[in-house]
């Protein structure tokens, strides 16, 4: 599922009046940018007491905006998949497996969230979604610098997301 077969989907965004009718985008999105999208729809500002994910994708919806940068790759953990995390940034995606015994049952249980934070991942695979959508050619021997870069970059996003993540497991209330 974290296979980009399983990851891309249409979006569709309506406004009349604020979003710029008959355009297609091709800028991958996901549900994280909604927030700070909508809040760049409405000319509010984004909350400042957390950290966002996603970008504000406003100016590519009223089709103004041609020279749009995503300020972090989209990232994707979903315990049951494998490979468990995903993440995206430009044209290529960076998959990995858990580096730790995790069950893929469909129902979540609070008891597995000290081993998904203090989990790593392995068996990293790089791939070039422009020229290979259907992910069939790993990069990784081939591109060590590239992986190594977005390795570190999901790294860094995959602390950042447990960092904020609560630890349901230890309340008491």
């Amino acid at each position: 599922m974290n296979w980009e077969g399983g990851i891309r989907v249409p979006g569709i965004f309506s406004w009349p009046g604020t979003i710029a009718t008959g355009q297609t985008l091709s800028e991958p999105a996901g549900l994280v940018d909604v927030l700070p999208t909508v809040c760049g729809l409405l000319g509010i500002p984004k909350p400042a007491d957390r950290h966002l994910d996603g970008s504000d994708l406003s100016a590519l919806l009223r089709g103004e905006g041609n020279d749009f940068k995503r300020h972090q790759a989209l990232f994707w953990h979903l315990q049951k998949s494998r490979p468990i995390v995903a993440m995206r940034d430009g044209a290529y995606s960076l998959t990995a497996d858990p580096a730790y015994e995790l069950s893929t049952h469909n129902m979540f249980q609070e008891a597995w969230i000290p081993k998904i934070k203090a989990g790593g991942y392995t068996n990293f695979q790089l791939f070039d979604l422009v020229k290979d959508p259907g992910q069939t050619t790993n990069l990784a021997s081939e591109q060590p610098e590239r992986l190594n870069h977005l390795k570190r970059q999901l790294l860094e996003i995959n602390a950042s997301v447990m960092a904020d993540g609560e630890d349901w497991h230890l309340r008491t209330d």
